[in-house]
């Protein structure tokens, strides 16, 4: 008799703690959640803003504007296109180089060396 009485307290006192366990697990689950997006939000805004300082300090550097990109994504790397140009005089975008012209105007070289205006 003695025995079965402490055989469930034990396993009362087990629910018990092992409930209790569970909310302390969760919530601290919760924080470190949230402490490891933030973690990475910043470590991803860190890469990009070396990746965008890389790109405007050579313009010889390739921007690659794909079909998948979302539309800011495309827009800032249209924006810093134009910083190069104006800043350096030429850009490469998708594999080819812009010139800008004297007067304002944007070019490229063909194969055959003649300047088209785009």
């Amino acid at each position: 008799m003695i025995l079965i009485i402490q055989l469930i307290l034990a396993a009362l006192l087990f629910i018990l703690i092992s409930r209790r366990l569970k909310k302390v697990v969760f919530s601290n689950n919760k924080s470190n959640l949230f402490r490891r997006f933030n973690q990475r939000t910043l470590l991803h805004k860190r890469f990009l803003s070396k990746f965008h300082d890389r790109l405007m300090s050579d313009p010889d550097q390739n921007i690659k504007i794909n079909h998948w990109d979302s539309e800011t994504e495309s827009r800032e790397k249209a924006d810093m296109h134009r910083q190069r140009l104006n800043k350096y005089g030429r850009s490469r975008i998708n594999g080819e180089i812009l010139f800008l012209g004297p007067r304002g105007g944007v070019y490229r070289f063909t194969p055959q060396g003649r300047k088209v205006y785009l």
